[in-house]
């Protein structure tokens, strides 16, 4: 399952005389005298209404089985002319089935892994060496990923214990 979300909001927008016509309930609410509608009841203006989750758990309560719920990255998202919040550029997608036992072709969606995913998978990290945790951390070192040198010119860095961020020296 895919679906988008909403906002609940007022305004003068968003169906006009049409949703009048219908006696939709958005539509209820409307001032004659400003022409501005008011938030469906129960609701803040501007509130996101969340609608792919509330459907999932009315699903789920409908005897569904809600299995994941996956994030989909829209790397060139659609811009949105709102200012007030960022763009959107995610959905969510729902992984549902009637019953606890289904079938599930995972290499029917599989990627090939990528070379710098291949480069990754091939490091040894027990030979890594860790990098200080910020002070009062104590969750353990954290072991470094990519190179363990970095080549000297411009794009090189510099901690704040002035050491070089990329070699660790």
């Amino acid at each position: 399952m895919n679906m988008g979300d909403s906002y609940a909001s007022g305004g003068s927008g968003g169906g006009g005389r049409y949703m009048a016509e219908r006696g939709d309930h958005a539509w209820q609410g409307k001032d004659n005298a400003t022409g501005w509608r008011s938030a469906p009841a129960g609701w803040k203006h501007k509130d996101l209404l969340g609608l792919p989750w509330r459907l999932a758990i009315t699903l789920q309560d409908d005897s569904w089985y809600l299995r994941q719920g996956i994030i989909w990255h829209k790397p060139n998202p659609m811009p949105e002319s709102i200012k007030d919040r960022c763009t959107q550029a995610h959905e969510y997608l729902f992984l549902l089935s009637k019953g606890p036992h289904y079938y599930f072709d995972q290499n029917a969606i599989r990627e090939p892994a990528t070379a710098s995913g291949l480069a990754r998978w091939s490091q040894d990290i027990d030979a890594q060496a860790g990098s200080e945790r910020i002070p009062g951390k104590n969750n353990g070192p954290m072991k470094a990923v990519g190179r363990s040198t970095a080549p000297a010119g411009p794009m090189s860095t510099t901690t704040r214990h002035g050491t070089s961020a990329a070699s660790g020296r």
